[in-house]
């Protein structure tokens, strides 16, 4: 019927829900329209790729420079979001974000042992095998700022006055860190049973967020089946790394951002 799939939506007349094929560093929504904009897990996605990163596929793998450069467009990138996001919310209104972002000592998420840099060490041995080329492997950056401190979330309202201008204040900004739950984790001597569910649990948090970006990475000449079976066997050294190294648990630091926009 016509209210399957609406679930809690259809609780009350007066919410409304669009789906808006356009990116979020443009506006998507009417001016003053929103009373509450909530984002989860989204916003550490660059607009663009601001260099290729050559040691990795992550910005962590780069020179000081190549992290400069994503630093900078990173930077920019979260001020946009965060000016259309306001053109779009109420006076009144509220913007709640939740990014992936660095803790208060700097760290960052660790979904694997030897965190985010072994995501880049895997690809390069298949680099090294002969298994992809040079320039496969540097079109596999992931273009991502998954480091954004508190400050740097807070700059945009210290330091700049576009933000200011229209109305918006900063309310809190705050970092935490979220432990995935899974019993393999909390396991200390694993039988080889548990260490194959231990490596299933950590590819299987990985690779719905990474798999476009290997899969895209490969040559467009390589026919679709030959790309498919390297992103498939990307994942398949990952389980046997992850096998190997199976102590941890995977943590993914948080930082929350509340914004109001004046009356």
């Amino acid at each position: 019927t016509e209210d399957e799939g609406q679930g809690g939506l259809k609780l009350s007349s007066n919410v409304f829900q669009a789906a808006v094929g356009r990116s979020m560093y443009e506006q998507c929504l009417p001016n003053n329209s929103v009373d509450i904009a909530f984002s989860s897990i989204a916003a550490h996605n660059l607009s663009r790729r601001p260099c290729r990163i050559k040691g990795g596929v992550l910005s962590c793998d780069g020179t000081e420079k190549e992290k400069a450069v994503v630093k900078e467009q990173s930077a920019q990138d979260w001020e946009q979001f965060v000016y259309m996001r306001g053109k779009e919310l109420s006076p009144g209104g509220y913007l709640v974000v939740l990014n992936i972002g660095a803790d208060k000592d700097g760290k960052g998420v660790s979904p694997i042992k030897g965190g985010m840099p072994q995501l880049g060490k895997l690809l390069s041995t298949m680099l090294h095998d002969g298994l992809i080329t040079q320039e496969e492997f540097l079109d596999t950056n992931f273009d991502v700022d998954f480091y954004r401190s508190e400050e740097d979330h807070s700059r945009p309202f210290t330091q700049g006055d576009r933000l200011t201008q229209m109305g918006l204040e900063l309310v809190s900004v705050r970092s935490f860190t979220n432990w995935l739950e899974h019993h393999t984790f909390d396991i200390v001597d694993k039988d080889e049973a548990t260490k194959a569910e231990y490596a299933e649990r950590v590819v299987a948090g990985i690779k719905p967020w990474f798999y476009h970006v290997i899969y895209n990475g490969l040559s467009k000449t390589r026919p679709q089946e030959e790309r498919t079976r390297l992103t498939d066997l990307y994942f398949d050294r990952m389980r046997a790394f992850a096998h190997d190294n199976h102590g941890g648990k995977t943590q993914i630091p948080l930082v929350e951002t509340v914004v109001r926009k004046r009356l």
